[in-house]
Parts: C-alpha cells; sequence; structure tokens
C-alpha cells in the first residue's frame, strides 16, 4: 500500500537528498520547511551547506513539472509541496502536524518524517505515525561491533600459535568472524593470548608490537593493543576507534602517526583535524590570523604533542657533572615539536572538501559530531598510500542533529565492517588518570 511521508525540516539538513529515498511513495514537502531551509542557507557549516544542496535538488524539480500539483519519480512515486490553506505564519512544528491531519487517511496513511524528538511525542498524542529517518542509522545495540571477540580455543591451539605465528580460524557454531577483527583466546588450561583475523577471513595472526622509539606512548591494555596494531599496519588504510574520554584515542593516534610519518617516513605528512564544536555557550567570533582562530578549537591535539614531545627517549635531560642519570623527562613544547619535524599539520575540517590527499596519515578527531555525508567527504579525500584514522565517543554527540545512531562514525562502522582496507576497534577502559576514568563512568 502506498504512503504519504511528511519530510521535516531537519530530515533534509540532515540529508538533502532524503526525499528522493522514499521509493514508489509519495512525499510531501510542507511550505514553511521550505522557508526554514532559507534562514539555514547563509550558515557557512555543514548545515547551511545540506541547506542550499537541498534548495538546489527541489528547485531541479520545477523543470519536470509542477511541485504542487506533484512530480513523478523515477521510481513510481510523487514529490509534493504543499501550503497549508493561507496562513502559514505560525510555527513550523504547527504547520507539520495540521497538513498530516488532513492529508492522513485509511487508504493513504501519512507518516510524519522527523528527527525532532518532540515533533514525534506530538504526533503520537494527536494520532499520527510518526518515523524517524533511518537512511544511514545503525541499530547501536545490534551493528555497532567492538572490533574484538572473545574465543575459546583447543588446548594445544595457543601453543602452535605462539609457535608458528598463525592458526587457522576456528569454526565456531555461533561465530562470525570480520576481516581484521581482533581475537582474545584462551585454552581449558586458562592460556590467553591475542591476535587478529587476517583479510581473507582464514586465519588467526599475530599483532605487530609498538615499537620502542615510541617512547613513553605505548598500550596499557588489550583494547590499546589492539588499536596500535591496526595503527601500525599498512594494509589497513581505514581506522575507525570508538571510546569514552580519557581512553587514549587522540593520544594512540597522534603518537603512531608521528611516528610513522617522521621517524619511518612511510608517509609524507601527518595531517590532524577535528570539527569545530564548543563545549557551552559560543564565544562568537576569534580576532587574529587563522592560526590563531582555530588554536583554542585545537588544542587537544597540541595536548598530545606536550605528551610526546615531554617522554621522547631522545628529548631526555643529560646528566649534570658529578650526578646520577635522572629519568625524568625534560619539558619540551608540543607546538615546537610540531614545527621541528615540518611534517605535521593541523587545520580544520572545512578546508578539507575537494582536496585530494596523498600519501598522508590522516587523523579526523571526534567524528561523532560529524554527519555520514560529512564522513563520506573526508574519506573519499584520501588519495595512493594515506591513511585515514576517524575518532570519537558516540554517546558524547554535540551536534543537535545527530544522535548515536545517525553520526558519521557509527555510519562507518556498520557500513565499513569485513572490509579488508578496513579496521575498528572500541577502547573501553579510561587510562588518563583515576579521576577521568571514574568522571566518564558515573557523570
Amino acid at each position: 500500500m502506498q504512503k504519504s511521508y511528511l519530510i521535516d525540516t531537519n530530515v533534509l539538513l540532515y540529508d538533502p537528498d532524503s526525499f528522493q529515498q522514499f521509493q514508489d511513495n509519495q512525499v510531501i514537502i510542507p511550505l514553511g520547511v521550505i522557508r526554514e531551509l532559507d534562514k539555514f542557507k547563509r550558515e557557512m557549516n555543514e548545515v547551511g551547506r545540506n541547506a542550499r544542496t537541498a534548495i538546489r535538488l527541489i528547485d531541479a524539480l520545477r523543470l519536470k513539472g509542477n511541485l504542487s500539483e506533484g512530480i513523478k519519480t523515477d521510481d513510481g512515486g510523487i514529490i509534493r509541496v504543499v501550503r497549508n490553506g493561507s496562513d502559514d505564519s505560525h510555527h513550523v512544528d504547527m504547520e507539520i502536524l495540521e497538513i498530516a491531519k488532513k492529508l492522513n487517511s485509511p487508504g493513504l496513511p501519512c507518516i510524519v518524517v522527523t528527527k525532532d524528538i518532540n515533533l514525534r511525542i506530538q504526533c503520537d498524542v494527536i494520532g499520527i505515525a510518526a518515523e524517524d529517518y533511518e537512511t544511514g542509522l545503525v541499530d547501536i545495540f545490534n551493528e555497532i561491533y567492538t572490533g574484538y571477540q572473545k574465543i575459546d580455543v583447543a588446548g594445544d591451539q595457543i601453543d602452535v600459535f605462539r609457535h608458528k605465528g598463525q592458526i587457522p580460524l576456528p569454526v565456531l557454531p555461533d561465530g562470525n568472524f570480520s576481516a581484521n577483527q581482533y581475537i582474545h583466546m584462551t585454552n581449558p588450561e586458562g592460556d590467553k593470548a591475542i591476535g587478529r583475523v587476517n583479510s581473507d577471513c582464514n586465519l588467526i595472526i599475530p599483532l605487530i608490537r609498538s615499537p620502542r622509539e615510541m617512547g613513553a606512548v605505548q598500550p596499557k591494555n588489550m583494547e590499546q593493543n589492539f588499536f596500535m596494531d591496526a595503527l601500525l599496519d599498512d594494509n589497513i588504510h581505514l581506522v575507525t576507534v570508538a571510546g569514552k574520554a580519557g581512553s587514549g584515542k587522540t593520544l594512540l593516534s597522534v603518537a603512531a602517526g608521528f611516528y610513522l610519518t617522521v621517524e619511518c617516513h612511510r608517509y609524507m605528512k601527518l595531517l590532524v583535524s577535528r570539527p569545530v564544536f564548543p563545549l557551552g555557550k559560543d564565544l562568537g567570533f576569534l580576532p587574529g590570523t587563522i592560526d590563531e582562530k582555530i588554536s583554542p578549537w585545537m588544542r587537544p591535539i597540541v595536548d598530545a604533542f606536550d605528551f610526546i614531545a615531554d617522554h621522547q627517549p631522545s628529548k631526555r635531560a643529560k646528566p649534570s657533572r658529578g650526578k646520577e642519570k635522572s629519568d625524568e623527562p625534560r619539558k619540551t613544547d608540543g607546538k615546537k615539536l610540531m614545527e621541528d619535524s615540518g611534517k605535521v599539520e593541523v587545520e580544520p575540517l572545512v578546508y578539507i572538501r575537494g582536496r585530494s590527499i596523498h600519501r598522508q596519515f590522516l587523523i579526523v578527531d571526534e567524528c561523532q559530531n560529524l554527519t555520514p555525508l560529512e564522513i563520506k567527504t573526508i574519506v573519499t579525500r584520501a588519495g595512493p598510500g594515506t591513511k585515514v584514522v576517524l575518532t570519537g565517543d558516540i554517546y558524547q554527540i554535540d551536534s543537535p542533529f545527530l544522535d548515536t545512531m545517525s553520526n558519521g562514525l557509527s555510519y562507518v562502522i556498520g557500513r565499513m565492517r569485513g572490509q579488508k582496507l578496513y579496521a575498528h576497534i572500541s577502547l573501553e577502559k579510561g587510562v588518563r588518570s583515576p579521576l577521568s576514568d571514574l568522571a566518564a563512568s558515573l557523570l
């Protein structure tokens, strides 16, 4: 049975092409939604860009017919722009509710599609069906996987694994292994070992260990060892990591990228970026040059370099004459380390569109605040020899248009699982400090 789907503004701001995703059904766009898009189109961010894109796509439909009468789609559906009588000056949510009530009928039910929870509640109260926009959504409880699995193996398998450096991937009744999935093995005697499923999904292979040249930045738990392996493996071109605050996502990414770029020369440049979202009330426009403007937003990246610089083996203080050698690290500026290397760039995501990034180690921090479209834009910038690392906490989202299921990081994890060039790991333990771990767990 054909249905009518009434689209809210926030759906078009999330996915500008959303009104063309309903196959052979009827899609209704209230005129008030068009007016709201006009307000957003002036914003110089992804929301404004999506508003402008949605307006252009809807405008292109006018070449095929009259929008108020309805335009047929290639899938057999109809797209209409509807006006609510003569008075459209009131709130858009009220206009959506009134249009939905008028169009709703047993033969052609009208369903409001919105990412606004309050509007869905209002629809339920007055008897109108309402849904979230589900294209690109991931079932966070069933689809997002941790990137590793615990399995039981035969008594001699761990010894064989340590001796030969590989064992066949066991066939388990409920086993559903993915390429580059990490494995925690235990045998009946209580022996344990960790490894990774190879890209062909037929062997468990050893991990790449963190090199001593990385100094004090070493994995502190099993999950961090998994993450370091993914960062150091040249055959894995896309890595995602999800974890709570203080779990080591940014520090390990930056440390591995710096080591591979500056020490090993595997990449020409280390490029680090993150979206710009303030915590609390925005301070407004900042004075100064571009570097001075973005400096506050990129401070977490500089903090990571401060730690690396402070703990580099080559930067340890030399003992004075007559004194014993000190194990205390010498204070070194992270910014100076970045500048001296000549291979580190930190920039906001706004400048990445349209670029082609070759042979670089690209880290994008706080990806839970990006939409699936933004994530696609970033990953498709990767040229030959480039490695992309996406980090974030899917339970710490600042964008009003995203949630744990619809954000870009969850989208990538759900879509890329099982690909030979991809690996994911979830970091569940905080390592920043006991207080940080306690706060992340309880507050």
